[in-house]
């Protein structure tokens, strides 16, 4: 079963999906006070008398995030990046507080160049000298292999008390790994 959940500024809905089909779908008013509550409110509805072990995947759409990103209310946030074969992560740059670093994975997970943790302590120290309290990390392929981000949380975690990565808010990657590497 698949459960798919949209916090929105009015309401949250929710849908449960077995089979490749809904099965169930649902919606609350949104306490925009306690989200939390919210959330744990429409899944208890919605999964109610159901196989919790039978849940392989939620996947969460905020459309209240989504607006306040747009609305740009906000607070600033650096972002870490590694880098992979395949697009240049510089492409993707926003804002002013977007950093490269060292350390690249390929397709299948494997390290082909390592971080470089003073490069990544200097950026953490640069991000809060900037006055920025809120960081986000993401290594590209870190599905595969989440080494790169683990060893910059460990820096980064006495710079700022939480901040998520890639590897724990992304599904797994969908395309098969290559045999060999492709560059």
């Amino acid at each position: 079963m698949l459960v798919g959940l949209d916090v929105g500024g009015t309401h949250t809905d929710a849908v449960l999906i077995k089979d490749g089909r809904v099965f169930k779908k649902t919606k609350v008013r949104t306490n925009s006070q306690d989200l939390v509550a919210t959330g744990l409110n429409i899944l208890e509805t919605l999964l109610k008398d159901q196989d919790l072990r039978q849940v392989q995947r939620i996947v969460i759409s905020t459309t209240l995030s989504t607006n306040a990103i747009v609305e740009g209310k906000t607070p600033p946030v650096g972002i870490i990046v590694t880098s992979g074969p395949g697009i240049n992560p510089e492409n993707y740059k926003i804002g002013d507080f977007y950093y490269t670093a060292k350390g690249v994975m390929d397709h299948r997970g494997r390290e082909i160049v390592k971080i470089d943790q003073e490069e990544i302590s200097e950026i953490c120290s640069e991000i809060k000298e900037k006055g920025i309290n809120h960081l986000a990390v993401v290594g590209k392929f870190s599905p595969r292999n989440p080494e790169h981000e683990k060893t910059i949380q460990a820096i980064a975690v006495s710079f700022f008390p939480f901040f998520p990565t890639g590897q724990k808010i992304s599904g797994p990657l969908i395309f098969p790994r290559p045999l060999t590497p492709a560059y």
